[in-house]
């Protein structure tokens, strides 16, 4: 959600239907492995650790992490949404 407006004059028309479809999208996909453009995201250097230590099932293969992550994004970018659209609401 970085800086854009969601409200008001938002950064562009539909932006909070755009970043619900992704949401939606995200949660429904089926993957085993979640990587992204930065490492804390997925946890890398605690499943890399596990790894070394041990033989176990490799700790990167993760089925529903995304969901679980995309679930996180979204709660993240409602509080963002009643943040932005009660600093419109005339003060009382």
């Amino acid at each position: 959600m970085a800086l854009n407006r969601l409200v008001g004059q938002p950064t562009y028309p539909g932006i909070v239907e755009d970043y619900r479809a992704t949401f939606a999208k995200a949660k429904a996909m089926k993957i085993d492995v979640l990587l992204g453009p930065h490492p804390e995201v997925y946890g890398m250097q605690d499943k890399r650790a596990q790894q070394i230590k041990s033989a176990t099932p490799n700790p990167f293969v993760k089925p529903g992490e995304l969901s679980t992550y995309a679930t996180g994004l979204s709660e993240d970018f409602d509080k963002q949404l009643a943040k932005q659209t009660a600093a419109l609401q005339p003060a009382k």
